[in-house]
């Protein structure tokens, strides 16, 4: 299944991405691209 998480960036938003993507989902996600570099630690992990 695909899904489209917004605010991926966030707290909240990347537990849930991580979370979906351990359970074989296909997740689109949109992040603001204010503070990337900080941001981008959780979007690598």
């Amino acid at each position: 299944m695909r899904i489209l998480i917004t605010g991926d960036n966030g707290f909240i938003g990347s537990y849930i991405t991580t979370e979906l993507l351990k359970n074989n989902y296909e997740v689109i996600c949109c992040i603001e691209m204010l503070n990337l570099p900080v941001k981008n630690a959780l979007l690598q992990k």
